[in-house]
């Protein structure tokens, strides 16, 4: 679906601490991934 690709490619990014589904919305913790390895 949609929404999983915008999540896997935010997940690019991000790093997913924890999802927690609810039956009707997702809650979902991240914390941003620093760009520090920009070697390439």
């Amino acid at each position: 679906t949609e929404e999983k690709e915008a999540l896997l490619a935010v997940g690019t990014k991000l790093k997913i601490l924890s999802v927690h589904y609810f039956g009707y919305k997702w809650e979902i913790e991240v914390e941003l991934v620093e760009d520090e390895e920009e070697n390439e």
